[in-house]
């Protein structure tokens, strides 16, 4: 079911109930909060659920403008674009606007959908593996984000081969909220720096001085409070939706631009300023982007309820062929691998098999080699 964009709310609760085991579902837009805002939602959810009488506090969340700036400085392995170059595509689109409509999102997201499936290879750790694996990090001077980072990467290459040709970046999301000199404290926001820079893989090297070469980068940008991608605040809202929920499917799903007149006529205007950065934006598009809310400290028990496991699944792409997120709860540790299956071109069941493969080539590069199996979840 879509969201109503225009008048939200931009969230959805599931909740798959027996009495032994239940599971807790959200779906959130990306533009109302990050995963660790998700997860922080998930655990006052259930301390509501233990103490209904408990008071509730509303935390509004500062804005990151307030006190980051767009890096503009060469040290920067992230560049921003500029005020004055988002001023000039501001201008090209007003002067060539499309405003699409909630009917417009809707004849989009039944194509995509009817076209699409999104799924996920799981990878799980129990408390002693995922205790084995910290200190190998540890003893090599790394992260759990960049030890995975490394090992994603040299599965795919083991099992697939190169990435394409006309990409080589890599992207590691990290939480602000931890560095940031105002106290954020759990606010539901989106509180996300980035690092992206060109792929560090040396498949003569093991996983572990991979590892190293990519924790050196992102660490350096983390201490820096690398904020690229803050300028996104200064482009025209509207084309912003054009350029990520519209121009990038029309090639996709082409039927659906024939649904309504707004749909029609922004597909016939292929020399749209938004077309142009969409089809910039797609080249850009990294091999890999890992996401790691890390280890949660909270608690396992909320009244009659006891918290076994969290997963973490964001929106799977096409354009980026690796979307692994990882999230730590009590001593264990889930990736999920996400991605997008063309179920009109294949029945999916290469891709399953490929990502199966990637998988498990990461359990054995990792030190898990056991744990590898034919199964997706």
């Amino acid at each position: 079911m879509p969201f109503e964009i225009e008048f939200g709310p931009l969230i959805r609760f599931v909740l798959v109930y027996s009495q032994q085991v239940s599971e807790l579902i959200v779906f959130a837009q990306h533009s109302i909060c990050d995963g660790v805002a998700l997860a922080n939602l998930i655990r006052d959810i259930l301390i509501f659920y233990a103490e209904p009488a408990k008071e509730m506090k509303v935390i509004e969340p500062p804005l990151s403008t307030g006190y980051l700036q767009p890096n503009e400085g060469p040290s920067s392995s992230s560049k921003s674009i500029g005020s004055d170059a988002i001023n000039n595509l501001n201008l090209q689109w007003r002067q060539r606007s499309h405003y699409f409509s909630q009917v417009d999102f809707i004849e989009v997201h039944k194509a995509y959908w009817k076209k699409m499936q999104h799924n996920i290879a799981l990878l799980q750790l129990e408390p002693e593996e995922t205790s084995v694996l910290v200190a190998k990090c540890r003893e090599n001077g790394i992260t759990i984000i960049s030890a995975t980072t490394a090992a994603f990467i040299g599965a795919y290459q083991d099992v697939i081969g190169p990435f394409p040709a006309n990409q080589n970046i890599i992207a590691i999301p990290y939480d602000l909220r931890r560095r940031l000199p105002e106290n954020v404290r759990d606010a539901f926001c989106f509180f996300v720096g980035g690092s992206a820079f060109p792929i560090t893989y040396d498949k003569k090297k093991d996983i572990w001085e991979n590892a190293l070469e990519i924790h050196k980068i992102t660490h350096k940008d983390v201490e820096g409070l690398n904020s690229a991608g803050l300028e996104i605040d200064l482009f025209d809202p509207t084309l912003i939706d054009a350029c990520f929920g519209f121009a990038p499917l029309v090639q996709l799903v082409p039927e659906a631009f024939e649904g309504t007149k707004t749909l029609s006529a922004f597909a016939r205007d292929t020399e749209n300023i938004a077309f142009m950065i969409s089809t910039s934006l797609k080249a850009g598009m990294p091999v890999i982007i890992n996401t790691n809310l890390g280890n949660l400290n909270y608690p396992e028990t909320y009244g009659n309820l006891k918290l076994d496991r969290m997963f973490f699944t964001p929106g799977a792409s096409r354009g980026i062929p690796l979307l692994p997120a990882g999230i730590g709860f009590n001593g264990k540790l889930a990736f999920t691998l996400n991605y997008a299956k063309d179920m009109k071109e294949d029945d999916g069941s290469s891709l399953d098999r490929d990502m199966i493969s990637i998988r498990n080539r990461v359990l054995e590069l990792l030190g898990f080699p056991a744990k590898a199996n034919d199964r997706l979840i």
